[in-house]
Formats: structure tokens, C-alpha cells, sequence
């Protein structure tokens, strides 16, 4: 992915998204950015270049399911290019 400084990914957040459902029952996501400094994203998944550089957004299902299923969980390398 990537985004200039100063610009926001407001039209294309980042969506983890459950498929199959398998009866997720806890739904939550969270998104850690690895350099904010660089990127920094939402609890939306809406991604913000702040510098030229690269980052890492890490996304994390906070799912849990009766079957005993795994978390999923995604990384994402932003680069930040500059704005115009």
C-alpha cells in the first residue's frame, strides 16, 4: 500500500474480514502501526502517512470461536511517499 504524507486512505481502510463467519463470537480488530512517525492507522483501519518512510500495519482479530479456531492476524507494508 501506498500513501503520500499528509494523506489518508479514508476512501480504502484497511478490513479484515471474517469468511467463512464460522460463529466468530467476538468480532473485534485492532491495528498497530509499527512506526508512527511514519503511518499511523485508526481503529477504523484508516491509514495516515505522516513521513516518507515504511511501515508495517499489523491487523489482529480479537475473534474467538466455539470451534477453538485461531485468531487471525495480517501485516501490511505502508510506504509513505512525499506529499505533493
Amino acid at each position: 500500500m501506498t500513501v503520500k504524507a499528509g494523506d489518508s486512505t479514508t476512501d480504502k481502510p484497511i478490513v479484515l474480514t471474517f469468511v467463512p463467519d464460522n460463529g466468530a463470537v467476538d468480532k473485534t480488530v485492532t491495528y498497530l502501526s509499527s512506526d508512527t512517525s511514519t503511518a499511523t492507522v485508526s481503529d477504523l483501519g484508516v491509514v495516515h502517512g505522516v513521513a516518507e518512510g515504511t511501515a508495517t500495519i499489523t491487523i489482529t482479530s480479537g475473534a474467538t470461536y466455539p470451534t477453538g479456531e485461531t485468531p487471525a492476524s495480517k501485516q501490511i507494508t505502508v510506504t509513505v511517499q512525499a506529499g505533493s
